[in-house]
C-alpha cells in the first residue's frame, strides 16, 4: 500500500477493508484464519485493525475488531504500531511517585506535560509477557471515549523499559468527584469491561476539576508470574488493591476469583470513603491480614461524622456481603446525581484518543491472502 495516499484515500481504503473484515468475522473459517495469522503477516493486519477502530467500524462489529487485535497480540507478541510513542523527555531526575507496579514520571511530549508510568520488570524473560498484557489492555483503553475516562496517548519503550503515557493531572488525585467516578465506571460496565482496580489513586483530576478513571493497563496484570516482577508483598486475589476488594474475592476456590461489575461497585464505595475522609478503607487496621478477616465476614469501614445518612446508606448497600444485594454502577450514578447540585463546571480539558501516528494499512489483496489463502 503506497504511503503517500491522502487522508481521504486512506479512509476509503480502510472502509473497504472494514467491510471485508466484517464479512470474515461472520464466516467461522475466515475468522479463524484471521486469528491464526502468522507473525510475519500479523503486523500489517494489526495496524489495519487499529486504524479501522480509530476511524470507526460498524458499531455491531467493534467488539470483533477489538477481540481480534487482543488475540493476535497474545499469539504473536506484536501490537499495533499506532500505540508506540517516541520523543518522550523526562522533566525530573527522579520519579514523582512510586507504587508496587510502577514509577510515575513527569515528562514532555509534543510540547505538553504528560504522565509517564514506567512498569518495573526485574526479569528480562518476563518483559515480552508484560508488554503483551499491557498492549492488550491499551487497545481497549485507546478506543474508549467518555468524559470521565482518562485519555490514553500510547506506549513508550526505551532501554528495555515500558511506559504508559497519558495526561498529567495538575490537581492530583480525586478530592470530591463521586458523580464523575460513578459515571466513568457505569460507562465501562455498559461496554462489558470490568475495571478491577478502582481506588482513589487511580482517579485523576484536570484543571476543570473533572475526575477521570485511569490505569486500565496495569489493572489487567494479574498473571502470577508477572505479578512477581512487581515485587508486591501483598496482592489482592483479583489483581487489585487489597483494601478495596470485595469479600467474595477472598473466598477459597479451586481457581483464583475474578472481579465482576458488582465487585467494582464494592470498590467504588471504598473510593467514596477516600473522597469523604481522606483515609484508606479500614485505616484503623494497619495489618493486611486483619483487614482481610474483616472484609471476609462483611465488616464495613468505620463511619465518620463527615457522612450524611443518605450517602452512608448508599455506600453500605454497595458493601453488601451478598453481591446480588449491591446496586449496579448505573443505579449508584443515578442516586449520587440526586444528592448534588447541577454541574456547572467547565468542559474537561483532555482530548481523547490514542497517538495520532499514521501507519499505512494493508492492501485488500494482502487481506484476501489471509482469509482466502487458496484463492491468492
Amino acid at each position: 500500500m503506497p504511503k503517500d495516499l491522502s487522508r481521504e484515500d486512506t479512509n476509503r481504503v480502510l472502509q473497504r477493508l472494514s467491510s471485508r473484515l466484517v464479512k470474515a468475522f461472520a464466516d467461522p473459517k475466515e475468522h479463524q484464519r484471521l486469528l491464526s495469522t502468522e507473525p510475519d503477516k500479523a503486523q500489517p493486519l494489526l495496524d489495519t485493525l487499529q486504524s479501522i477502530l480509530r476511524l470507526g467500524p460498524p458499531e455491531d462489529s467493534r467488539h470483533n475488531f477489538t477481540l481480534t487485535i487482543r488475540k493476535l497480540i497474545s499469539t504473536t507478541g506484536l501490537y499495533p504500531r499506532q500505540l508506540d510513542i517516541e520523543n518522550i523527555q523526562k522533566l525530573d531526575e527522579i520519579p514523582v511517585a512510586s507504587g508496587t507496579h510502577a514509577d510515575v514520571w513527569r515528562a514532555s511530549y509534543q510540547n505538553k506535560v504528560v504522565c509517564v508510568k514506567t512498569v518495573r520488570v526485574y526479569q528480562t524473560s518476563l518483559y515480552e509477557d508484560v508488554l503483551k498484557t499491557i498492549a492488550r489492555e491499551a487497545v481497549f483503553w485507546g478506543q474508549l471515549e467518555h468524559q470521565n475516562l482518562l485519555p490514553f496517548y500510547g506506549i513508550f519503550r526505551a532501554d528495555r523499559q515500558m511506559s504508559l503515557v497519558y495526561p498529567w493531572a495538575e490537581n492530583g488525585n480525586v478530592v470530591d468527584f463521586c458523580g464523575d467516578i460513578a459515571a466513568g465506571l457505569a460507562y465501562l460496565h455498559e461496554n462489558e469491561i470490568i475495571y478491577g482496580s478502582l481506588k482513589g489513586s487511580n482517579v485523576l483530576v484536570d484543571r476543570s476539576h473533572r475526575a477521570y478513571l485511569s490505569d486500565f493497563g496495569l489493572s489487567a496484570v494479574d498473571d502470577p508470574a508477572i505479578v512477581n516482577w512487581a515485587n508486591q508483598s501483598v496482592t489482592a486475589p483479583a489483581g487489585g488493591s487489597l483494601r478495596w476488594q470485595a469479600p467474595e474475592l477472598f473466598e477459597p476456590t479451586p481457581n483464583k476469583p475474578s472481579g465482576t461489575a458488582l465487585s467494582d461497585v464494592y470498590a467504588l464505595s471504598c473510593t467514596y470513603y477516600e473522597v469523604f475522609t481522606g483515609r484508606v478503607p479500614f485505616y484503623e487496621y494497619p495489618r493486611d491480614h486483619v483487614v482481610i478477616s474483616k472484609i471476609s465476614v462483611g465488616t464495613k469501614p468505620k463511619r465518620l461524622t463527615v457522612f450524611t445518612d443518605a450517602i452512608w446508606a448508599l455506600m453500605s448497600e454497595c458493601w453488601a456481603r451478598d453481591p446480588a444485594k449491591r446496586p449496579t454502577s448505573a443505579k449508584v450514578l443515578s442516586r449520587v446525581l440526586t444528592m448534588h447540585p447541577p454541574d456547572r463546571r467547565a468542559p474537561g480539558e483532555w482530548a481523547h484518543g490514542t497517538s495520532t501516528r499514521d501507519v499505512a494499512p494493508m492492501s485488500l489483496e494482502q487481506l484476501e491472502a489471509i482469509v482466502q489463502p487458496g484463492n491468492s
